[in-house]
């Protein structure tokens, strides 16, 4: 466990990394917008790590609950941070980039099988988002798809465009159990987090079953060209 608490400090230096495109609302700027800034690394690095944690299946019960209140207060302070910044930072971000780092960090923070499958050949356009928002949102979703698929699962991370080509599809499919016919309201994903989350982009979720025998969870976001409205 603290090997994969050690990474997910390391890796999550990165969840920000995005082109410098244009920035389609600003931060707030001056010291509370630095502060603000500067405190969303830590705070995604101590999410992730939590996740990490919680996936290892030699966590006992006690520990576990610390762990899932460690989170809640992470939660917490993004809230505040988000509140304090005076919104999200939305920006164009390149979802190629942010899911292939997403991939290759569960793939070595969790004993289940997790994959970044690019769904298409071709370039993907970038998304409207905010990215240190969306990695959280992905991270807990790859997060729970492992816990749901176990140790010998496999947990595939894929993007591809809609076929109207104004959003692009983040997909998570894992192999677990999946929801048994459950609504998505029910399934204990913390889904309506994740739902405000994504919809403070203009994004939304979808849930269905995965090809994979599991569930399959779908975020729609909105690429850069249907954005250009946006001041």
């Amino acid at each position: 466990m603290a090997e994969a608490m050690a990474r997910a400090e390391r890796d999550q230096s990165s969840v920000a990394r995005t082109p410098e495109h244009q920035h389609q609302q600003q931060a707030p700027v001056g010291e509370v917008g630095e502060w603000c800034h500067d405190l969303r690394q830590p705070i995604a690095a101590i999410e992730a790590a939590v996740w990490a944690a919680l996936t290892d299946p030699d966590v006992g019960p006690e520990v576990r609950c610390w762990l899932d209140r460690v989170l809640l207060e992470a939660d917490r302070l993004a809230v505040l941070v988000d509140s304090a910044a005076g919104g999200v930072c939305i920006r164009l971000v390149d979802l190629s980039e942010l899911l292939a780092e997403a991939g290759a960090y569960w793939d070595r923070a969790v004993p289940a099988q997790v994959r970044h499958r690019p769904g298409t050949a071709a370039p993907l356009a970038p998304v409207v988002a905010d990215p240190v928002m969306l990695r959280r949102v992905v991270d807990n979703l790859v997060a729970n798809a492992a816990q749901a698929a176990g140790s010998s699962g496999r947990v595939e991370l894929t993007a591809t465009p809609m076929a109207d080509d104004g959003w692009m599809a983040v997909e998570v499919d894992d192999d677990g159990a999946g929801f048994a016919g459950k609504p998505a309201n029910s399934a204990g994903l913390g889904l309506k987090i994740v739902q405000e989350t994504v919809e403070r982009f203009d994004g939304r979720v979808e849930i269905d079953s995965s090809p994979l025998g599991g569930a399959r969870l779908r975020l729609l976001l909105p690429a850069a060209h249907t954005q250009q409205g946006m001041s």
